[in-house]
């Protein structure tokens, strides 16, 4: 950039030159009989550009190398900073994992789904499950995310594109971060000890509301529903009320069997409900193989 802003400078600097000079420039000047007319801009070549200067070659490659060769030191001293940069800020904000803490809680998910790794709404879900506190807040939970990765708890990696497309094609929401345990070990220990009774051990997928499922189908909704009650009855689908990733009930549909003998209507419900959750699956095998 600074060899270029060189260059035009002094291309401007020399327009100005010959456009002051009546008589034009080289070959297709001014002809001796009109070079006493007011207008500089008479010639035929009026621009011009300069293609280098061996001067101006040299300190481009110059600049070049001195910010290859930075980025390079940066590159390779990155782990080093990084790990400096956090005792810096242990030092000026001391930061302890209280297991009662909204710190405490994520931490502890985070433990429990190593070495896989979970999506931010899974997070998210587990919190508003089994916090029992204050009314959490999203904002809350971030920031509790925040702090645990800029202590070095967790480490945060953003969704592929394409990946993410396929989530939210599927209705599920927040998976733009995925969150593993980072350089510094939480203390799982002590937090196993203190929360491992008071929290349900699980996943935290994304839910499939029955809402959404009836409203996926082709049918007519009172249909789908009767047959969404048949096949819970028959013990192939369940349904229970829990929290989604934004804090609100909705009404769960899960399969629990998945018989071959199936057919129309009843065949599309449970394989939709089916698809939702594989596709979580296949998202957190993809994240794991990635990191």
């Amino acid at each position: 950039k600074e060899s270029t802003r060189i260059l035009e400078k002094i291309r401007r600097h020399i327009q100005r030159k010959l456009k002051s000079k009546i008589g034009g420039w080289g070959v297709h000047g001014i002809k001796s009989d009109v070079t006493e007319r007011d207008s500089p801009n008479i010639c035929h070549h009026r621009e011009f550009s300069i293609s280098s200067f061996p001067e101006i070659d040299e300190l481009r490659k110059t600049l070049r190398s001195v910010r290859e060769a930075g980025l390079e030191t940066v590159e390779e001293s990155a782990g080093e900073i990084h790990d400096v940069a956090r005792d810096k800020l242990d030092d000026l904000v001391p930061f302890e994992i209280k297991p009662k803490s909204l710190e405490g809680y994520l931490a502890f998910f985070a433990c429990l789904r190593k070495p896989r790794g979970a999506f931010e709404n899974q997070f998210h879900r587990f919190i508003y499950e089994n916090y029992r506190g204050k009314t959490i807040r999203k904002k809350d939970i971030r920031d509790a995310l925040l702090r645990l990765e800029v202590h070095g708890y967790l480490i945060v990696t953003r969704t592929p594109r394409d990946l993410r497309r396929k989530l939210e094609g599927s209705g599920i929401r927040r998976s733009r971060r995925f969150y593993e345990v980072g350089i510094r070990e939480p203390p799982e220990e002590q937090l196993f000890q203190r929360l491992n009774k008071k929290v349900d051990i699980g996943a935290y997928l994304d839910p499939l509301p029955r809402r959404r499922l009836v409203k996926s189908l082709d049918a007519p909704d009172h249909i789908v529903n009767k047959s969404i009650k048949k096949l819970e009855r028959k013990g192939i689908l369940s349904e229970r009320r829990v929290f989604n990733c934004l804090g609100r009930t909705v009404r769960k549909i899960k399969p629990k069997r998945r018989p071959k003998r199936l057919s129309g209507l009843d065949r599309r419900i449970v394989e939709k409900a089916d698809h939702h959750y594989e596709v979580q699956k296949n998202a957190l095998d993809q994240m794991q193989e990635r990191s």
